[in-house]
């Protein structure tokens, strides 16, 4: 029996493990964005066999060795996870019914069939633990991708609501985002990808956690993130209890890091959440050219425009789908009257960060009041 989980309000998993940290770094690093699945109808637990996935994580070298013993002659890649703006294609061979995926780079391989997902890995290594996440993104994308806008964003919640910081990597999301987590009252929802859609009486967003790339100059101005953090490779793969158990020597300065939500969140003193309502749109961009922070307006039609642009998975590209969007029933876009009723009901801002936005030390306060 596994641990049963719901993300978005739809896509049911039930997710086992004989390794036991990886579950739990598994469902650290997913955080509130995974909740409990809620009772059924009739009060009854949400069982293993109503679960739209079910996966099984087994860290086992005897497994791997099996499986790749009947690997055919002829193998071929073929698109497995999509990514921001690429696609990680995998060597698959058939096994009975179902799909064989060779990870080779994170030390793991996976057997998928419709609605089942069993991932093994090497037990010498952590790094297979991340191939569930990008499993889990795929499954959580196919299952809410057809009435959800899977956006390129952060999203923070704030005392009036929730607030989107859409844009393309290297737009600033993720330094305004630890800024504002320093503050009291900043609870972040997503560091780089969500789902905005429709809920019972307004819009929301999901936030879909994914790993936090900190580049060294914004490790400079968040010293706590990387101060006494122990020397491991890949600190991402651990989870805070297992941080906490290595021998503590402080990462080198300047080196870049990439943490899991769960550890930022932890460094910087924040809350996570998992949702929330959404209330504004802000498109982010780093300015040379001006002083400060400035807010533009933005009419529907720049708004719907710029959240099309900024769809996670290049939806608009001809690829191939993914072995996960052939399960679910294939491709499916997001819908376009989706974006125009964003574009139509929330107010949205081009937001354009200037030089030495950042040097008041009532950023955040300022910030808050700027946007409402």
């Amino acid at each position: 029996m596994g641990r049963q989980l719901v993300f978005g309000g739809e896509a049911r998993v039930a997710i086992g493990s004989t390794d036991q940290p990886a579950l739990e770094w598994l469902l650290e690093h997913f955080g509130p964005a995974l909740a409990p699945a809620p009772p059924r109808s009739n009060g009854a637990r949400d069982g293993s066999d109503d679960a739209q996935w079910r996966l099984e994580l087994c860290a086992s070298a005897d497994a791997q060795a099996e499986l790749r013993a009947h690997r055919p002659p002829v193998a071929g890649p073929r698109a497995c996870f999509a990514l921001d703006r690429d696609v990680i294609r995998l060597v698959t061979w058939q096994s009975g019914d179902r799909l064989v995926l060779d990870d080779q780079e994170r030390s793991c391989l996976l057997r998928v069939g419709r609605g089942q997902l069993e991932l093994f890995g090497d037990p010498a290594t952590r790094r297979w633990r991340f191939s569930a996440v990008l499993a889990l993104c795929e499954i959580f994308g196919a299952a809410l991708g057809g009435g959800w806008l899977q956006l390129h964003a952060a999203g923070l919640q704030t005392p009036a609501g929730a607030v989107a910081l859409i844009g393309p990597k290297g737009a600033g999301k993720t330094t305004l985002m630890l800024h504002l987590m320093r503050s009291e009252g900043w609870r972040p929802i997503a560091n780089d990808r969500l789902f905005a859609g429709r809920g019972e009486d307004d819009f929301v967003m999901h936030g879909l956690p994914t790993p936090v790339k900190i580049r060294a100059s914004t490790l400079a101005d968040f010293p706590e993130l990387g101060d006494g953090l122990v020397a491991v490779e890949r600190p991402y793969l651990y989870t805070l209890a297992e941080l906490a158990s290595q021998h503590e020597t402080r990462a080198a300065a300047g080196d870049e890091l990439a943490l899991t939500p769960a550890q930022v969140a932890a460094r910087l003193g924040a809350e996570p959440v998992g949702s929330g309502p959404l209330r504004k749109l802000l498109f982010p961009e780093v300015r040379s050219d001006i002083e400060a922070v400035q807010l533009e307006a933005m009419d529907p039609d720049q708004v719907r425009d710029t959240i099309w642009r900024n769809l996670c998975g290049h939806p608009h590209e001809r690829r191939e789908a993914t072995v996960f969007e052939e399960l679910a029933g294939g491709r499916r876009m997001p819908p376009p009257e989706l974006a125009d009723a964003l574009a139509e009901s929330l107010p949205g801002h081009r937001l354009l960060l200037g030089r030495d936005c950042y040097a008041d030390r009532d950023f955040a306060d300022r910030f808050l009041a700027a946007v409402g």
